[in-house]
C-alpha cells in the first residue's frame, strides 16, 4: 500500500494541515488583537493555552493511533498463533498446551490453576 493510498498516512497529513490552518487563525487573531488593543500581556496568556491544545491534541491522537497499531499488530500475532495451535492439538491437550505457550488465564485464575496441577 502507498502512501497516497494508506488511509493512516493520509490522516496524519490532513490533521497537521488542520492543526498549522488552525494556528495560523490563532496567530492572526493574536496579531490583530495586539494591534487594536495593544495589551499583549492578556492575549498572550490566551495565545499559549490555545496553542498548547491544539498541539496537545494533535500529539496525543497521533500517539493513541501508533498505540491502536502496535495493539492491532499483537492481535493479528496472536490470532495467528491461535489457529496455527488449532491445527496441530488435540482438542483434549488444547488447555494445557495453550496455557504453556500464553500462560495462565488471567479471566479464570481458579480453573488455570486447576489446569496446572497434575494427579501424582
Amino acid at each position: 500500500m502507498d502512501a497516497e493510498t494508506d488511509p493512516d498516512q493520509v490522516r496524519g497529513q490532513n490533521g497537521l494541515w488542520v492543526v498549522m490552518a488552525g494556528l495560523a487563525v490563532v496567530l492572526i487573531c493574536f496579531v490583530v488583537g495586539v494591534i487594536v488593543d495593544g495589551d499583549m500581556t492578556v492575549l498572550f496568556g490566551g495565545l499559549t493555552g490555545v496553542v498548547g491544545t491544539i498541539i496537545g491534541a494533535y500529539f496525543g491522537i497521533q500517539t493513541g493511533q501508533a498505540g491502536k497499531e502496535r495493539a492491532e499488530a499483537e492481535l493479528r500475532r496472536m490470532n495467528e498463533v491461535a489457529v496455527r495451535l488449532a491445527a496441530h492439538v488435540p482438542a483434549a491437550q488444547a488447555e494445557p498446551v495453550i496455557a504453556a505457550v500464553m500462560g495462565p488465564r488471567r479471566d479464570r485464575p481458579d480453573e488455570t490453576a486447576a489446569t496446572h496441577r497434575q494427579a501424582p
